[in-house]
């Protein structure tokens, strides 16, 4: 029984090792996808956005912004068949946000700043966390993975690697020295 835990817990470290090493030298590849996912999802509406404010002195309506972006995208699922443009809905994972009550709950302290007149928001759901800009600052929300990030990630995986090895030893070692 001890030979089949001392395997279990060498091969849990192993493999959790090599997940957390694995994971810590794709940090340069998140940064990059993290940048990406702003510049791909996020700045063409933004681009949009301030060229319709230029051009006609006031922000796109839903319907105007909504048509662009299934164009732009290629992505007709939003119902724009709606008489009453506030009731274009945003799609699923992509908010224009023009007033408080489209923020997404528990962010509206985010939005504190806006003045609803002139200001605007676009939120964009990435899979784990809403990033957002702001057009009152001109600034974004997103996430932003750092070698930082990647240092703790290694040293969390390296420590729940490492736990069942160490409690083994110390029970192993426990056992000898009462015999």
């Amino acid at each position: 029984m001890k030979t089949v835990l001392a395997i279990v817990s060498i091969i849990w470290a192993v493999f959790i090792l090599i997940y957390g090493f694995s994971i810590f030298l794709d940090t340069p590849n998140q940064i990059q996808r993290n940048i990406d996912f702003v510049e791909k999802n996020i700045k063409p509406s933004v681009i949009f956005i301030n060229q319709f404010k230029v051009e006609n002195g006031r922000l796109p309506s839903n319907r105007e912004y909504f048509t662009w972006h299934r164009d732009y995208y290629e992505d007709y699922t939003s119902d724009l068949n709606q008489k009453v443009d506030s009731l274009i809905p945003g799609l699923g994972r992509r908010q224009y946000i023009r007033h408080i009550a489209q923020v997404v709950s528990g962010d509206e302290y985010k939005f504190k700043k806006a003045d609803w007149k002139k200001d605007y928001a676009i939120g964009l759901w990435n899979g784990d966390y809403w990033e957002y800009y702001f057009s009152w600052s001109n600034s974004y929300e997103r996430t932003s993975n750092s070698w930082q990030d990647g240092y703790i990630g290694l040293g969390i995986t390296t420590t729940l690697g490492l736990i069942p090895l160490i409690i083994w030893l110390f029970i192993n070692k426990k056992k000898k020295s009462g015999t």
